[in-house]
């Protein structure tokens, strides 16, 4: 394959990991554009101070993938048109956004314990469902909807709402848990969330989920751990493969063409062109 072949290969690589890696960005920022924009979620983060930092994170996912989307047109520009400058600027961003998923995995790893410990415990639900829960109607649908998706009930276990706001407001309420808390919620979802659950005193302990909603979401993480561990070493792997691509386009878009046999023809004709005639003497000097 000739110099041009190889140049068009390393070009075609180029454009195909830069499409993939703009899609990703794309996804990034509408998805958490979405997360932030959200009824749900900005009722799930308002509840606790402790969830604010997950503000933080969306924005700076948010920003991370603005930029893959502005720098993944950029290298798109710089593989077409064959300019330097482009896919250098695009490299160096790959670089650092790849430092920054390592470091981003290491801390998650480094953390996943207390991670774990701090959502398993439940306090954050514990606190909202002793002081909130029935009294603003948002957070109080997004508490039933984690109850009811989960099955699960409380932060830490139906004993959360023991003395909680919910429980003393009204008598009918004395000794319940809510109705997102019953094994039979869907057949009762749309019932007012002053009417009557279910008794944590009876004798039938299937009709409540025991299991606090702190160990559910970590079960849920656990179970989905797999897939999305997959997916990052995918996407780190693509990276590095883009990185070599973008280096060998770089190398070669560096390095002059080598000469073609019709090249070295027209330089030797050239050159002969500017040399002066060789002097043949007198025709009739010996005569």
């Amino acid at each position: 394959m000739g110099f041009e072949g190889k140049a068009f290969c390393l070009k075609l690589c180029v454009l195909c990991f830069t499409f993939l890696f703009w899609v990703l960005g794309a996804a990034i920022f509408g998805f958490c554009l979405w997360l932030r924009l959200d009824f749900w979620s900005n009722e799930y983060l308002s509840m606790g101070s402790m969830l604010k930092i997950y503000y933080i994170a969306i924005y700076i996912a948010i920003a991370v993938g603005g930029l893959i989307i502005v720098f993944g047109v950029i290298g798109c520009v710089g593989a077409i048109a064959s300019r330097l400058v482009p896919l250098v600027l695009f490299l160096v961003f790959l670089v650092l956004i790849f430092l920054l998923e390592v470091a981003g995995v290491a801390y998650c790893c480094v953390m996943r314990e207390d991670f774990q410990n701090t959502i398993s415990e439940g306090e954050i639900f514990k606190a909202f469902i002793k002081d909130d829960y029935g009294r603003t109607n948002g957070k109080t649908e997004v508490i039933d909807y984690v109850q009811w998706k989960l099955q699960c009930c409380g932060g830490q276990g139906y004993n959360d709402y023991i003395d909680s706001y919910w429980m003393n407001k009204n008598e009918n309420h004395k000794d319940q848990v809510p109705l997102s808390c019953c094994r039979d919620y869907s057949a009762n979802k749309y019932r007012s969330i002053s009417n009557v659950g279910c008794s944590i005193n009876s004798q039938d302990n299937n009709l409540i989920h025991k299991r606090g909603c702190g160990n559910a979401i970590v079960n849920l993480v656990e179970k989905h751990l797999l897939p999305i561990t997959g997916i990052v070493i995918a996407i780190l792997a693509l990276q590095l493969f883009g990185f070599l691509f973008i280096v060998l386009l770089i190398c070669y878009l560096r390095k002059p063409p080598p000469q073609q046999p019709d090249d070295v023809v027209y330089e030797m004709a050239r050159t002969q062109e500017k040399a002066p005639y060789p002097t043949r003497g007198n025709t009739y000097s010996n005569l």
